[in-house]
């Protein structure tokens, strides 16, 4: 079976090999293969001939995963060119036993509300996020405007596609709800768990403690600016801040220099997915997440596997993961300063959060989710064959 895959994400392209800058890995294919013997990608491909460019990039190796661009369709605004991207798209999945599709992405959504309506195609999605939350506190204007557009394509989609995994266990699936089969398994990538920091003493009684954060900062929603108004107010000897992702340089120094933190924060810049990730969590005292949308955020949970204490926002599915007392509502930078400041004060009052983090996230453990992905796939696709 040649399954089709299409997604918005940016893969790069350097001498004949592919790449990828975020957690979409051969990892995340490989779970389509008890399914698929091929799995063609549909997205976008950047070629770049500087090598360098890669160096921090996981590349795509698996020989039974191959690529299709996107790029030429642009956003195809236009009436004919929306007629010729119809065309186009039917073309590039001719050949393919089915489509999974994974939204958010307002491009993908498109591909899927004109197969759902003009083909006999079997149509799975994945659903990683609200389009809505994400467009909205994006930073731009640009992208509130098309907030209410892409949420109302987007939960049409949903509805009409025949099967759908949401990753969360109950927010996606109000906001997003589907008349199809569905079911809800996390996106996160989790081979283990580990406790060992629950049995360092010291752990409690450091004169500073390490906090973390992921994410892009070329986007507002990623809380980076709610995270350094808290700690701009915290006393300055008792914390460094390490910060994971991938942006604008000079915005996200310029972030910290305004609110005063130039000598407490270290940008670290992109991580790869897997040991290296695992191995930054576990030198952590403290993951903040304080985003203002999320669907269920990978970081989450691999840092409450490695017994990472984890103070988070409020939004999408992450009161499925954090006692109440370690959320915050978005954007309430006051709030979060004041559960900051308690973890600087009584970091020991923490300490029941290492074992409640890694006995939580044993539900995300690889085998449990992949099993559960692959007979939710098996029993749609089996005994079908798609046509157009």
């Amino acid at each position: 079976m040649n399954l089709a895959y299409i997604h918005d994400h940016k893969y790069y392209r350097c001498n004949g090999k592919v790449y990828s800058a975020g957690t979409m890995s051969s990892a995340v294919f490989s779970r389509f293969f008890g399914v698929a013997d091929k799995v063609t990608v549909f997205s976008h491909l950047i070629d770049v001939d500087d090598v360098g460019a890669i160096n921090s990039m996981t590349e795509i190796d698996d020989p039974r995963v191959s690529f299709s661009s996107l790029n030429d369709f642009g956003t195809c605004i236009k009436l004919k060119d929306r007629i010729f991207l119809k065309k186009r798209v039917l073309k590039k999945i001719e050949g393919c036993d089915g489509v999974v599709a994974r939204v958010p992405g307002t491009l993908t959504s498109r591909y899927c509300r004109y197969l759902l309506r003009n083909t006999t195609l079997l149509v799975g999605l994945e659903v990683v996020g609200c389009t809505f939350d994400a467009l909205w506190y994006h930073g731009s204007l640009k992208a509130k405007l098309a907030a209410i557009p892409s949420y109302f394509l987007m939960r049409n989609v949903v509805r009409q596609a025949q099967a759908v995994v949401y990753v969360t266990e109950g927010f996606l699936q109000t906001r997003y709800p589907t008349a199809g089969k569905s079911v809800n398994a996390s996106n996160v990538v989790l081979d283990s768990t580990k406790g060992d920091k629950a049995q360092a003493d010291d752990r409690w009684s450091k004169v500073k403690y390490r906090f973390g954060i992921v994410g892009s900062w070329d986007v507002a929603y990623k809380g980076h600016d709610v995270l350094f108004k808290s700690l701009s107010q915290l006393p300055k000897d008792k914390f460094q801040l390490d910060i994971v992702g991938l942006g604008d340089a000079n915005r996200i120094h310029a972030m910290i220099s305004v609110n005063g933190l130039t000598d407490n924060v270290t940008v670290v810049g992109r991580l790869k997915p897997g040991a290296e990730m695992m191995t930054w969590y576990e030198s952590l005292d403290l993951l903040v997440h304080p985003s203002r949308t999320e669907g269920l955020p990978r970081s989450v949970i691999e840092a409450m596997s490695r017994g990472c204490p984890v103070l988070a926002s409020s939004v999408g599915g992450i009161p499925e993961l954090l006692p109440q007392c370690r959320l915050h509502s978005p954007g309430d930078h006051k709030a979060l300063e004041a559960q900051l400041l308690e973890f600087l004060e009584n970091p020991k009052s923490f300490n029941d959060d290492v074992i409640r983090n890694i006995v939580r996230s044993k539900d995300y453990l690889s085998p449990v989710l992949e099993e559960r992905r692959l007979v939710f796939w098996q029993n749609f696709f089996k005994g079908n064959r798609c046509s157009a």
